[in-house]
């Protein structure tokens, strides 16, 4: 009796610390799945990679920037930009459903979540641009929190605020561990990245590893944070709609703020220097510019 007595009034017990996958593991994890499906995650890379490519490929053709070149430039860089939500997203379904699809499949089974990871994207900058005119800070800190907001859409259905709310609720009391692992990445990604930028051609090679790489090391690192956390988007729909609605607000109205500030500071500079004077207070005509 006294022994169950002192076991009732004993400190509770508190539940072992979570413990995410080791930065080893994710990266020998990751390298496996990239080196085994090679083959299909380089044909689903492969459309936007060749748009960079055509873009790299029209700056050595034409050196100098004028506004044709210019314009056809920002045409197929934005196609390789959509192109490489595609191919995130087709990368993502491949791991979802165990690289059974094919390159085709993968870009087809990733058209119902395009927008979906549009809006939801937009929502985390406009929170995060809303968190960073706060001192910088809150911003990282809400780049980290959110940082999985994009694959609950596609790997588990998630929309809208509702993503936002899983992904915090992920990295909630594991903020430091996630930020580790991802500044890993991006690390090893940087370092890649400028390395291939200083040899003639390679570059253009980037996205065949760097889309691929991080896809798949985020969706490990995700997969890892929810049978750890072991919670459902049902169970966090709906939580902090008004926090994020705030920051949302704040951020909506900072970026057209900023960019108003960056384009009259651009433009007053090109204004001082667009019509330099000839002999005699004659405007000379310029050149295109050089790109470099």
């Amino acid at each position: 009796m006294e022994q169950s007595n002192q076991t009732a009034g004993a400190a509770p017990i508190p539940p072992p610390a979570l413990t995410l996958r080791s930065v080893g593991d994710l990266l020998t994890s990751t390298f496996d799945q990239l080196s085994t499906h090679l083959s299909t995650a380089s044909f689903i890379v492969l459309p936007p990679a060749a748009c960079f490519a055509m873009v790299a490929a029209f700056a050595f053709v034409y050196p100098r920037i004028d506004v044709t070149s210019a314009l056809i430039e920002a045409i197929i860089t934005l196609a390789g930009a959509v192109l490489s939500v595609f191919a995130a997203i087709g990368i993502m379904q491949e791991m979802k459903f165990g690289w059974t699809l094919s390159a085709p499949a993968a870009y087809q089974a990733a058209r119902p979540y395009f927008w979906s990871i549009i809006w939801v994207s937009l929502l985390t900058m406009f929170i995060v641009v809303g968190g960073a005119v706060l001192l910088i800070i809150p911003g990282i800190i809400f780049g980290i929190l959110l940082a999985f907001s994009r694959f609950a859409v596609v790997m588990d259905d998630a929309r809208g605020l509702n993503a936002l709310s899983f992904s915090q609720a992920l990295v909630r009391d594991l903020w430091f561990a996630v930020f580790f692992r991802m500044l890993v990445m991006g690390i090893i990604i940087g370092v890649v990245s400028f390395i291939a930028s200083k040899i003639p051609y390679v570059d253009i090679l980037l996205p065949f590893f760097s889309i691929p790489f991080s896809i798949i090391y985020m969706v490990l690192l995700y997969n890892d944070l929810k049978a750890k956390k072991g919670i459902t988007v049902s169970a966090t729909a709906g939580k902090n709609r008004s926090f994020y609605i705030t920051f949302i607000v704040i951020g909506a109205i900072a970026i057209p703020v900023i960019l108003a500030l960056i384009g009259y500071v651009l433009l007053s500079f090109a204004m001082m220097n667009a019509v330099p004077m000839g002999i005699g207070g004659v405007a000379m005509d310029l050149p295109p510019m050089p790109r470099y």
